[in-house]
């Protein structure tokens, strides 16, 4: 069974209290259990009802523009509904892409730069997208750009996932090949817990983890390994926040990826930079600020002008007639708009 982007799978904890002598230095404490860190984990990520971020992604291929933009992608999640909003730089290539799911319908966007957006909305959770590289085919979330959430290792938990596959701290923590380290490590200055992910006595770990001692286990660092024990993708965190109600989220950070001899084509060390959006002075993170259900029927409120396949009626129809070319601003002014008059293109049987 697919898990869905739900915000009891958030694997962010509530910040632990420090033992602090009257000096201020921190106390030598011994690490927790595994099984401690994961029910902890657990208990804060059922604390979080909905949760709003805004971000940027930026590439730097190492030669040429120093930094390339990529994406910014804005997500709402309240429970198992979501709303995943992403403007994908591009010039003509660009594109406006918007996904939800509100319990009962999925509903997919897409703006091309220059055209007219079209949508499909169909009565299931949204499906895998599949890729191809060759001969290949893979399988991924349809929440694709979701780095935000790689760097806090707050991705759904999946069955039989060990914590790499579907990127979740709760899957690492709940699986037999976990290990925590004998003792806390100062990182930065900070003291993690580190959590090595093994397949083998004697192997070298294929995913190790620092989780902030202090700060409510967010990740301040992963790697990722071949079983040759080469690193292959490292995520480092710059900059950590405290949102509201205690919780602690990576909220600046660098992701590079490293070449390996089972890695084609990749030339060089690849970097991506991961920033929550500034809005003034504030950063575009919100935790239990709460959201309104109608956000996530995103097929209640499309802009002017959108051609529309509908599954649940086998009807594909244009929401009534307007400027080609809107932007996300505008979109988000459409939302709360009855539907209106709609001109009918096709009739399912």
């Amino acid at each position: 069974m697919m898990a869905t982007f739900s915000t009891r799978c958030l694997g962010i904890a509530l910040a632990m209290a420090f033992q602090v002598s009257a000096s201020g230095v921190v106390a030598a404490q011994e690490p927790l259990s595994k099984g401690e860190i994961l029910a902890q984990v657990r208990q804060a990520s059922g604390n979080i009802q909905d949760l709003r971020v805004a971000f940027d992604v930026t590439l730097n291929r190492g030669s040429g523009p120093s930094m390339i933009p990529l994406h910014t992608t804005e997500f709402a999640i309240k429970g198992s509904r979501f709303l995943s909003m992403e403007t994908l730089a591009g010039g003509e290539r660009a594109v406006e892409r918007w996904l939800a799911w509100d319990g009962e319908a999925s509903t997919q966007f897409v703006h091309p730069e220059g055209k007219s957006p079209t949508a499909a909305v169909y009565p299931a959770y949204p499906r895998d997208l599949v890729l191809t590289n060759g001969d290949k085919a893979y399988h991924r979330s349809p929440m694709m750009h979701r780095m935000f959430f790689t760097f806090n290792l707050s991705c759904p938990a999946e069955p039989g996932q060990d914590g790499r596959g579907d990127e979740s701290l709760e899957s690492l923590l709940a699986g037999e090949r976990a290990v925590v380290r004998p003792a806390l490590e100062n990182l930065d200055g900070h003291l993690c817990h580190v959590i090595d992910l093994v397949e083998s006595e004697g192997a070298p770990p294929r995913m190790t983890v620092w989780l902030d001692h202090a700060r409510g286990f967010v990740p301040l660092r992963q790697e990722y390994r071949t079983a040759e024990g080469a690193l292959l993708i490292e995520y480092q965190a710059t900059e950590v926040a405290q949102a509201s109600q205690g919780h602690w989220f990576v909220i600046d950070g660098i992701k590079r990826s490293h070449p390996v001899v089972s890695i084609e084509d990749l030339p060089d060390v690849h970097e991506w930079r991961m920033q929550v959006v500034l809005d003034g002075e504030s950063r575009v993170l919100r935790v239990n600020a709460g959201i309104e259900d109608s956000v996530f029927s995103l097929w209640q409120s499309l802009p002017p002008g959108t051609r529309v396949g509908d599954e649940r009626t086998g009807t594909t129809y244009r929401v009534a007639s307007g400027e080609p070319g809107k932007l996300v601003e505008e979109f988000l002014a459409t939302r709360g708009v009855p539907a209106g008059s709609r001109e009918t293109l096709t009739q399912g049987n």
